[in-house]
């Protein structure tokens, strides 16, 4: 129920003071110059408790964006795969260092549009300013739907980058067989498995590199995926060769691979290998570009 009262201003000048009791979250109040206006705002903020869609405006006041850069990270991050969780974790971090000062409920979508065109200006790609994108608008409907920071997600409204369409390119006899050769005598001896085993399964780079070894079933030759990027699980089976990379690796795991969850994992076990480098000095001596 609200409360009107009336008092004296500055100078003398009469102004209504409305407050509006908010179940558990102490009161809501307002000054107006006119009486009108204070009970058009009482009524307003009423009618929007009963509808339920009334959100106190002090909550988005009080936490940064800094803050819920941090609760992201802590609450949501560890959700997500590893290499997901890497990536977006320097995002994260770009964002802090754009807008990190302001009070979440603060950052407008303008503010975005200008982060938007900065990330352009930095010579971004256009599919990489829409991730960039993504993770920070996934963290303002984190803050809306879960956390009740703020009323609307100002990402919403943003434009993002037409994301050119991908070049498809087939391999031929020839070219395959300059590529396996290239990884083969790579530097990291999981590529030429790993691009193998891309090519018989069909599956894609963070499904490879985030595979553990509890989706690989060696009896039944094939491989679940639980964490793809539809959102369905998908069953793989493996042909021969697929089958024959999976086997010997089981057999040739060394004391610190067994410690580890992945199939193709990184020197201490902790995460999965990191292939980007070798895999363009692979592509390169292939003379495939």
């Amino acid at each position: 129920m609200a409360t009107i009262e009336e008092r004296r201003g500055r100078g003398g000048k009469k102004v209504f003071r409305v407050k509006v009791r908010l179940r558990g979250q102490g009161e809501e109040s307002a000054t107006f110059n006119r009486l009108t206006d204070a009970k058009h705002w009482a009524a307003k903020i009423e009618d929007a408790i009963r509808e339920s869609r009334y959100f106190p405006r002090r909550e988005g006041a009080k936490h940064s964006l800094s803050e819920a850069i941090d609760r992201y990270k802590r609450d949501i991050l560890p959700r997500k795969s590893y290499s997901t969780s890497l990536t977006q974790l320097g995002q994260l971090e770009w964002w802090r260092g754009a807008l990190g000062n302001k009070a979440i409920g603060s950052v407008s979508s303008a503010d975005i549009s200008t982060c938007r065109d900065q990330l352009i200006q930095e010579g971004k790609s256009a599919s990489t300013i829409i991730r960039y994108i993504a993770v920070i608008s996934h963290l303002f409907s984190i803050a809306e739907k879960e956390w009740q920071w703020i009323k609307d997600n100002p990402v919403r409204a943003v434009t993002k980058p037409r994301e050119p369409e991908g070049r498809l390119r087939y391999l031929s006899d020839e070219e395959l067989s300059r590529l396996l050769n290239a990884c083969t005598t790579s530097w990291n001896p999981q590529l030429r498995s790993l691009v193998l085993v891309a090519l018989c399964t069909g599956m894609r780079k963070g499904e490879l590199l985030n595979l553990q070894w509890s989706q690989v079933d060696l009896k039944s030759k094939v491989v679940v995926l639980t964490k793809t990027k539809n959102k369905t699980r998908r069953h793989i089976p493996l042909v021969t060769p697929a089958y024959n990379v999976f086997l010997e690796l089981w057999k040739k795991r060394s004391d610190a691979d067994q410690s580890s969850l992945f199939v193709f994992p990184r020197p201490d076990g902790r995460g999965p290998v990191d292939i980007k480098r070798p895999w363009y000095d692979a592509v390169k001596r292939a003379k495939l570009r």
